[in-house]
């Protein structure tokens, strides 16, 4: 699997989902989280010890953790000196930490490509497919019990609870509840009920996603990317 591995067209998924109905599993409507880390006790003793960097904001380890020629775009600036350009992990309020600390912790599951063995993170990444969405119109309940509020903010009623399901994202900007707080997206349910939830309780195909890949006995980020064709 490739980070700018194109999804399936719109048309492509149409097609399919007639087929793809009758794969989903009984609960259809919702995304599980999956983690086959552990499948590989290198890549997971890597992972724990990244996972701690990340949490400890250690530059130089996520440095040391990455391929040379590790893509973040989709354009030019690959390598470690794109890498730095975009993400400037040297800066402590750099959003490389938050987006890191999500993924590592999301799951994730590996692959083979051309007799190599790669993990792919998070599990919303590599799984979308099988839901029959269109990833561009779609996003994902990545946390249990999430509430849907009728707006943006904790007093706000609760319209029903969401665990991991496929949802629909409209195309606007996150908002602030008043008072602050943390960012609020609305979200369609598969119920048909619209709201809010935390951005934090979302997370979608086309966001940020990693690949890692052993290369000369020692497991590194191959990719940090967002975005699709």
């Amino acid at each position: 699997m490739n980070p700018d591995r194109p999804f399936l067209t719109r048309a492509a998924l149409g097609a399919a989902l007639s087929l793809l109905l009758f794969l989903l599993p009984a609960h259809a409507g919702k995304l599980l989280p999956v983690d086959e880390a552990g499948k590989d006790p290198s890549f997971k003793g890597f992972r724990d010890q990244l996972l701690t960097a990340v949490r400890k904001k250690d530059s130089a380890f996520l440095m040391g953790a990455l391929d040379a020629k590790i893509q973040t775009s989709f354009g030019e600036d690959a390598g470690v000196r794109g890498f730095k350009a975009v993400w400037k992990p040297e800066q402590p309020h750099s959003r490389v930490w938050k987006v890191l600390e999500q993924i590592l912790t999301m799951g994730g599951t590996f692959d083979t490509v051309e007799g190599q063995k790669e993990f792919y993170a998070p599990y919303v990444y590599t799984r979308f497919e099988q839901t029959g969405k269109d990833p561009f119109e779609y996003t994902c309940i990545v946390q249990k019990d999430v509430p849907l509020r009728r707006s943006a903010g904790e007093a706000a009623p609760v319209l029903e609870r969401l665990s991991y399901e496929v949802v629909r994202r409209f195309h606007e900007a996150p908002v602030k509840a008043k008072g602050g707080g943390e960012d609020w997206v609305r979200v369609q349910a598969p119920s048909g009920k619209r709201g809010f939830v935390p951005a934090s309780a979302v997370w979608g195909p086309t966001d940020e996603r990693a690949g890692f890949r052993k290369i000369n006995g020692t497991w590194k980020m191959t990719f940090l990317i967002a975005g699709g064709d």
